[in-house]
């Protein structure tokens, strides 16, 4: 079994035509309108990027911290297929962290609140690793979007097929948020973030210097030859093949396409023109995983109290994933799409059997009555939720006073 880390580094080696072009079209309209819900709380995000092909993931696989913090750690190139583009968001941010220059602008009493907010999120006595407050928190926002995943995923079945949505899911959403409110420290946690972002305008020489002592201390060796830094999951990776949390998703070529509006489609060109001869059915299990960095404060980048040094690189991010060089980190790696139990039924054409659009196939297809019939039980990562990251750094060169 490959190192799922070694995996991931294979796939800007492969190279294949696609002649199912419109196929995929619709699967990947389908499963960026069934997964929209985590534009609401910066979980899943604007973006998704299918895998291609997948990425096939095992036991050993989630219970290496190290191999799923090295996928998580790889900044994407903006582009309908994921494609890491060679630079770590930690060696990134780190980069940013220690070329910075910051106002000298400071408030004591901002400063003290800051503080006080960032140990309600950041447990001190752990790096890198949430509180027990904010990771009760990310569990019960988990399970809200998981819920309103499933409600999302039932309205898109019901506009591609006409299957009426199940009784009981919009209650389940509902029921959710009140769990997420009543036990989930939702307020306390959200007042605490947005005491954050009111600090990231100002105030910010203090609050970077915590912020690269909080990185610092989030490294990891635990063995291997480089340091490295660990990522927080929801579910966390030993749940993400449990049998909890899965949820069904078809699609049929002869389903009617899907309205492309919205964030979740305008990166990169439309696949190439092409179709696969006949009809295929896909069926499949889909689950969703959060991806949060504990070590990395996303809120910076909408700060406009901090510039990077001349030297070195200028732009972190233009704001615009489609710009030709849209910066270091265009986007932020927040989701991931788990798949499992594939069949494909009908015909196609595939290089070697290998793939076929962003499913990792495996053994021969069984062919019957003229169809083919192509089973994968195991679980791969399908894609990955990205959400894009602003203009940074754009300061505010007011808040800089001369020397």
């Amino acid at each position: 079994m490959k190192h799922l880390a070694m995996v991931l580094l294979s796939v800007c080696a492969i190279l294949r035509a696609d002649p199912e072009a419109e196929l995929l079209e619709k699967l990947y309209a389908k499963l960026a309108a069934s997964f929209s819900s985590g534009q609401a709380l910066g979980m899943g995000g604007d973006y998704l990027l299918l895998a291609n092909p997948g990425l096939p993931i095992s036991k050993d696989d989630c219970a290496d911290a190290y191999a799923i913090s090295m996928v998580a750690d790889q900044i994407p190139v903006p582009a309908r297929n994921y494609r890491p583009s060679g630079a770590l968001y930690s060696a990134t941010y780190g980069n940013i962290l220690d070329r910075s220059e910051c106002s000298n602008f400071e408030s004591m009493a901002d400063r003290d609140k800051a503080r006080q907010a960032r140990r309600a999120i950041y447990d001190k006595n752990r790096p890198g690793q949430p509180t027990v407050k904010y990771r009760a928190y990310l569990d019960k926002q988990a399970a809200w979007a998981a819920a309103q995943d499933a409600l999302t995923l039932a309205q898109t079945e019901r506009l591609a097929t006409g299957k009426a949505v199940p009784a009981g899911l919009d209650a389940a959403v509902k029921a959710a948020r009140k769990d997420w409110e009543a036990n989930g420290n939702k307020k306390e946690i959200e007042d605490t973030l947005a005491a954050l972002d009111t600090y990231y305008s100002a105030n910010v020489k203090a609050l970077f210097t915590n912020l690269y002592n909080d990185f610092s201390g989030a490294r990891r060796s635990d063995g291997h030859a480089s340091e490295w830094y660990p990522v927080t999951a929801t579910p966390p990776p030993q749940d993400w093949l449990a049998d909890s949390g899965w949820k069904p998703f078809t699609l049929t070529q002869d389903e009617a396409s899907l309205a492309k509006g919205g964030a979740a489609l305008p990166l990169g060109a439309k696949a190439q023109e092409g179709s696969l001869s006949g009809s295929v059915s896909i069926a499949l299990e889909t689950k969703r995983v959060g991806i949060a960095r504990p070590w990395l404060d996303k809120g910076i980048f909408s700060g406009h109290g901090w510039r990077l040094q001349a030297t070195g690189f200028k732009v972190v991010s233009t704001g615009q994933p489609a710009d030709p060089d849209p910066g270091l980190m265009p986007l932020l790696v927040t989701g991931v799409l788990l798949s499992r139990k594939l069949v494909l039924t009908g015909t196609w054409q595939s290089s070697g059997g290998k793939a076929l659009g962003p499913f990792a196939l495996s053994g021969a297809p069984a062919a019957r009555n003229g169809q083919m019939t192509q089973t994968v039980d195991s679980p791969q990562i399908l894609g990955f939720f990205c959400t894009p990251v602003p203009k940074s750094p754009d300061p505010d060169e007011k808040a800089f006073r001369t020397k």
